[in-house]
């Protein structure tokens, strides 16, 4: 019967839990298709962010550039302006009054006045010190004529000014500086590592240099010097100078440097007009203004570019995400449709199930009836079961009555020998257990033993044959010290012996430091001699 009406209740559970399934299968499906349209939305307007992301990346990357060469620009033009106001307030009284005279609607403006010669010319940074120490017209102010010239000297003493230094450029020679020269050892010449601000200038600063060497250091410089049949004028890239006469100049801690422009920012143009224009503080605080502006646009667009790369890499990992679940999600609305098809199939079975057919019904009313007739004989089954163990009661009691003390005694006496048996047997087992135990522990502590024993034998023979090799070490290391030894005596030897070629070799040096400072005294008092023979 339980197992009928169990069969009806599963029936039933299923069927409700079907129907719920499919009552809310719609719902489900329908936010599903809602879920799906919105990762189709997010992931297209994620591919058509990452394309603008990537535009405007490529865009700030060419701003990047624009911007960090403009700073840096900008911060070449402030060093250079603060090189030359530094410059500027070194130079004579006379030189400074001309330049500022010779600037727009001034007294000097008309007359021609080009400007400074170090400042219509530039050098690289690495020969600023040369060019500062072999170059001594760097601070002539050169102008286009010589009539020009006398009207700046008439302007000096008009103001009282004091004296300066002119160089006019139609008096100066045509074409010296474009003959072909050949120096020691394809030396460089000091004058053509300098660059003009303009063509004109060029003979002005071949007047100023001529064909003085660059040399990389002064044991160079001397030997480019002296050692070839005529003699040259070589300065080095520290502020050594030997002229053609065998004179050197140099040493000290400071040496002359800034008399040129340095050619490492934008300077100069296609006029020489430009040079007359100094530099002023103001000047120098507005380009370090610019230079700071642009240096904080470039912080911002390189903060921007990063950002963007950040937004870029988020939704390309979304975009990967989203791939990968908008084919989920078809498949659970497409598994929706599957799966409220297949309930409504299994309605109507489940709902057959769960009602009772007339057969089964039957069968329950014949089978409980048999259940009340199986109680009823088992209630009188009971009774007598009851009746009878009373019965045996009574005669239990009525045997030992009968039998008296004594059967009683007997009865106690054989309860406890045979819960002494079962002690015993209890202690037996117990014992047995043990000895097996012991035996087992008796045959792995022999194993153990003979492994131990093995092991011994083992590490014995390996201790013979490191002592054998230990003592063979000894040996080699006492063979290794000895020659140690005899090797320390042979280098003592040496450097005694190396000791006596370098003070040596120390004194032949000082030896021919004197022979040279005598042969360029020699040579500087023949040349004198040679210039009283001439006069």
């Amino acid at each position: 019967v339980k197992l009928i009406e169990d069969t009806t209740t599963r029936a039933k559970e299923q069927l409700d839990a079907a129907e719920k399934e499919l009552a809310t299968l719609d719902g489900k499906q329908a936010s599903k298709r809602d879920e799906l349209a919105k990762c189709e939305d997010e992931l297209e307007e994620s591919k058509d962010r990452v394309i603008e992301a990537q535009k405007e990346e490529q865009e700030l990357t060419q701003q990047e550039k624009v911007l960090a060469k403009r700073n840096t620009d900008l911060l070449s033009m402030a060093e250079e302006a603060k090189a030359a106001l530094q410059a500027s307030g070194g130079r004579s009284k006379a030189v400074s009054g001309i330049l500022q005279a010779a600037k727009k609607n001034g007294e000097l403006s008309k007359v021609g006045v080009i400007g400074r010669l170090g400042d219509l010319a530039s050098v690289s940074e690495k020969y600023d010190v040369a060019v500062s120490t072999a170059c001594g017209m760097l601070d002539h102010i050169v102008v286009q004529t010589t009539a020009g010239a006398q009207q700046c000297l008439n302007f000096l003493r008009k103001h009282g000014l004091g004296r300066a230094n002119f160089i006019p450029l139609d008096k100066m020679k045509k074409g010296a500086h474009d003959r072909a020269v050949e120096t020691p050892e394809g030396a460089p010449r000091l004058f053509d590592l300098i660059s003009p601000s303009n063509f004109a200038l060029t003979p002005a600063l071949y007047l100023a240099v001529g064909n003085t060497l660059v040399a990389p250091d002064l044991e160079t410089a001397t030997r480019w010097a002296y050692d070839f049949r005529k003699r040259w004028r070589v300065v080095t890239l520290d502020g050594n100078l030997i002229e053609t006469s065998g004179t050197m100049a140099g040493g000290g801690k400071s040496v002359r440097r800034g008399g040129m422009r340095i050619s490492n920012s934008k300077k100069g143009g296609s006029s020489i007009q430009m040079s007359v224009d100094d530099t002023s503080v103001e000047d120098c605080a507005k380009l370090e203004q610019q230079a700071k502006e642009a240096l904080e646009q470039l912080q911002q667009c390189r903060s921007k570019k990063r950002a963007l790369v950040e937004e870029v890499r988020s939704l390309q990992k979304r975009i990967k995400a989203l791939s990968v679940k908008l084919p989920k999600l078809t498949m659970e609305i497409a598994g929706c449709d599957t799966t409220r098809e297949e309930l409504t199939k299994r309605l109507p079975d489940l709902r057959s199930q769960c009602t009772l057919s007339a057969e089964e019904s039957q069968n329950i009313s014949d089978l409980n009836k048999k259940v009340e007739k199986c109680k009823s004989d088992m209630t009188v089954c009971a009774a007598l079961a009851s009746k009878l163990e009373k019965e045996v009661s009574k005669l239990q009691e009525a045997i030992l009555d009968a039998g008296g003390p004594k059967l009683k005694k007997q009865q106690e006496t054989c309860d406890k020998v045979l819960a002494n048996l079962n002690k015993a047997s209890k202690d037996l087992n117990a014992a047995k257990v043990s000895v097996t135990s012991s035996r087992k522990a008796a045959i792995k502590a022999q194993n153990n033993k003979k492994a131990a024993e093995e092991e011994l034998t083992k590490c014995l023979e390996s201790l013979e044959a490191k002592t054998a090799e230990f003592k063979s070490l000894e040996d080699e290391a006492l063979e290794v010290m000895q020659a140690y030894e005899q090797m320390k005596d042979v280098e003592l030897e040496k450097r005694t012996a190396l000791e006596g070629v370098t003070k040596e070799a120390e004194d032949l040096k000082k030896s021919q430091a004197k022979v040279k400072c005598l042969e360029v005294e020699l040579v500087g008092k023949l040349d004198s001699i040679d210039k009283q023979i001439h006069e």
